[in-house]
């Protein structure tokens, strides 16, 4: 199925807000490569690796963010979400572990400047081994973080019921 084909199945309104996010991916990061993602129901875009010497869909690539549909919004999803500078605080998804999304509603919320930044470092985090390796070294030291947390929250309910 073609990302065309894929829209289609959306309803006008959706089609609508997702075209314009599409557009604007398109015009932000034109090397992108947009491919249906059918079983999480969404758009996926690849970024080519630098260097590679495949081009087109059979290029080496990395996945760095989606655009999906629902309801009566849609969505402009970012892979590595946690680690985008978001001063304005644009971004959803604070109790997710990695990704982060934007929300919109209507096309005119689209925030073509604040919108354009996020993709841009979107794609500069996906194409750094470097980054996404912090990203990864946060993730576990939060995991230790909140499993001392349990052990601890632990500890003190066993005190407790000892008195």
């Amino acid at each position: 199925m073609t990302p065309d084909e894929f829209v289609r199945n959306y309803s006008p309104p959706q089609q609508e807000l997702v075209n314009a996010l599409r557009a604007l991916v398109k015009e932000i990061v034109p090397e992108s490569i947009e491919g249906v993602r059918t079983g999480w129901n969404l758009l996926g875009y690849r970024i080519p690796v630098r260097g590679s010497p495949r081009r087109g869909t059979n290029a080496k690539s990395l996945y760095w963010g989606w655009i999906g549909a629902d309801g009566d919004h849609a969505h402009l999803g970012f892979e590595y979400g946690i680690l985008l500078h978001d001063p304005k605080k644009l971004l959803g998804g604070d109790d997710l572990k990695q990704v982060r999304f934007l929300t919109i509603r209507h096309v005119r919320e689209i925030r073509k400047r604040e919108f354009a930044k996020l993709i841009r470092q979107a794609v500069e985090i996906a194409q750094s081994k470097d980054k996404r390796a912090l990203l990864k070294l946060e993730q576990e030291a939060q995991g230790t973080r909140e499993a001392s947390n349990v052990k601890r929250h632990a500890r003190n309910e066993k005190r407790e019921m000892k008195r």
